[in-house]
């Protein structure tokens, strides 16, 4: 049974509060808050969601995306803007690559920014996991059963996902790999992305993946947040989102605020040298 819980002010941290995971110089619960990375600007929405709850479509720019929407213009927009560029998840550097599946491919992500940082994305252009659940069932059981493989080797670790990116607004300036639905996986020593709440309006709560994405599947865009792998949280409601959230708020929670954006720090090596770690130590355990 799922728990339902909608997201107010009474659930964050006051205004001058810190955030236990953050960085010694940053204060995430500040309604001030403000995280320049690179090209993105990350800040916090300064207006509780209590009070803009019901409004909240006229203040987001996520108001005329819908699923519907979104199924009807995906395969548009893919031919418009990805087809002629190179997606790295439809031809993964070797080099990143742990393991493949029917469903998904395994890699370590470009700009590790924890001890262990990977990628879990659908091998065929999916809007989001909660798409690919729909169209490849098994596809679940291959994520938990990953995940779990994974974390025996590697510990816990906080698995996230953007879901249904709104791929229909033109001033978007997405990458190919957008278009691939992926979780990423962070190891962050049990401590969670509890900053994530302040983005959305609501949240649900659900025991297992199945559960969680089958619900997900009837909302616009959403966040999955997993800290294990009997909990998920999804977040919904956007409140003007930013890009890269995920990785942004897993920055200040390792202390590695310079290293958010991957475009602009890739670690390549670091990444390479990480993949070849997680190899070995999967092929040892097997």
């Amino acid at each position: 049974m799922a728990r339902k819980t909608s997201t107010t002010s009474a659930n964050s941290p006051g205004p001058g509060s810190r955030s236990s995971s953050a960085a010694s110089s940053i204060s995430l619960a500040s309604s001030s808050f403000s995280l320049s990375v690179g090209s993105a600007t990350l800040k916090r929405p300064t207006a509780p969601t209590s009070r803009i709850s019901s409004g909240m479509r006229s203040l987001t720019s996520f108001s005329n995306v819908t699923p519907t929407r979104i199924a009807g213009c995906y395969q548009s927009v893919y031919n418009f803007r990805v087809i002629q560029s190179h997606c790295f998840l439809c031809e993964p550097d070797p080099s990143l690559v742990i393991a493949t599946h029917a469903s998904i491919q395994f890699m370590v992500g470009l700009g590790p920014i924890t001890p262990t940082y990977a990628m879990i994305a659908s091998r065929t252009h999916m809007p989001s996991l909660a798409d690919l659940a729909m169209a490849d069932p098994a596809a679940v059981v291959e994520i938990v059963a990953l995940r779990h493989r994974i974390e025996a080797v590697r510990g816990p670790l906080l698995m996230t996902e953007h879901g249904r990116v709104p791929v229909c607004r033109d001033e978007d300036q997405h990458e190919a790999h957008c278009f691939h639905a992926h979780a990423l996986l962070f190891a962050l020593g049990g401590r969670g992305l509890n900053e994530a709440h302040s983005y959305y309006a609501q949240c649900a709560t659900f025991p297992t993946l199945g559960s969680a994405l089958e619900y997900a599947a009837g909302k616009d865009a959403y966040m999955l947040v997993s800290s294990s792998s009997s909990k998920y949280n999804i977040h919904y409601g956007p409140l003007n989102t930013p890009r890269q959230l995920a990785r942004m708020l897993a920055a200040v929670a390792a202390e590695e605020i310079d290293v958010a954006d991957w475009r602009r720090n890739p670690r390549k090596a670091e990444a390479e040298v990480m993949a070849t770690s997680i190899r070995a130590a999967l092929e040892e355990d097997a």
